[in-house]
């Protein structure tokens, strides 16, 4: 049975020194979600009604990726952001402001039937404009059976700590990264498994029902759950790093699938790293998989 994962969020244009690429958080878990055999990513969000809006578009149809809960604004152009990679493929973003994105809309039509959709993905960014807020709530009620996910996204300005932690409370699994992990507890960063393992036992007191899943670069990922009552740790295996534009998306894409097809913890959490990996040595946030 074809299992789909709703993608609700952002879909922009990443402006990096080699071109345009297709991005935003919530599609690239789209796009790696359609990866996968027997699964669907279908990305909720808007779109201007403009010669970028329409490129989203082509580009998505061209991927097989569902695009009709995509929101045709006509008031608003379509989302991009300017991203400045450092020597280390590290990525700094500078968000245009009050895109089509920041008000989506859905034809309840058009939507899955709740039969089969196995998960609900939501990025924090999307909720810079409040309006986000209630249509958030509506999708999450219609699925009732789905796994919602918390991707959190802090990107200044649009980081408000305590909208976060708000949204949290709607997931059954939070996905984060080691430094938002640190700003969440009012810590300094951690470097190593031990130092993470610490810091999401800390978060889990503050959130006891969430799965929690951390990135921390090239140290590697860990994700406690619940059910087990258990830390899982996977290092990293080095890669020549084009850009990590992506990598996170593709590594929640890849955890969320592999908990689905029924892989341990461990195995899931292992498989979405080398996905993750695999993301950083290419460029741009959208590669092809390969067969392997």
């Amino acid at each position: 049975m074809e299992k789909t994962v709703i993608c609700f969020g952002e879909v922009l244009w990443d402006c990096l020194p080699k071109g345009l690429f297709l991005g935003g958080a919530p599609v690239n878990v789209a796009f790696h979600v359609q990866q996968n055999q027997n699964f669907t990513g279908f990305p909720v969000s808007a779109v201007g009604n403009d010669f970028l809006g329409g490129e989203i578009i082509r580009r998505l149809q061209s991927f097989g990726i569902p695009t009709h809960g995509i929101y045709l604004n006509e008031d608003r152009l379509t989302g991009a952001v300017i991203a400045e990679i450092d020597s280390h493929g590290n990525a700094e973003y500078r968000f245009l402001d009050d895109v089509a994105w920041d008000k989506i809309i859905y034809d309840e039509e058009c939507l899955p039937d709740s039969q089969g959709v196995e998960a609900i993905v939501y990025g924090t960014l999307a909720f810079r404009c409040y309006e986000n807020e209630s249509i958030l709530a509506n999708l999450l009620a219609r699925y009732p059976g789905a796994r919602k996910v918390c991707d959190i996204n802090l990107r200044k300005p649009f980081d408000n700590l305590d909208k976060a932690r708000k949204l949290c409370q709607k997931a059954d699994l939070v996905k984060l990264n080691h430094d938002e992990l640190a700003r969440l507890l009012d810590k300094s960063s951690a470097t190593n498994s031990r130092d993470v393992e610490v810091q999401i036992l800390a978060l889990h007191e503050q959130m006891p029902e969430k799965d929690l899943c951390v990135t921390a670069g090239a140290s590697g990922a860990g994700i406690f759950r619940v059910s087990e009552n258990k830390w899982f740790w996977e290092d990293a295996v080095p890669v020549s790093v084009r850009d990590t534009v992506g990598a996170g998306d593709c590594f929640l894409a890849t955890l969320i699938v592999a908990l689905a097809d029924g892989l341990s913890s461990g195995d899931a959490l292992r498989k979405a790293c080398r996905m993750g990996e695999f993301v950083a040595s290419q460029d741009g946030a959208m590669p092809l998989h390969p067969e392997n």
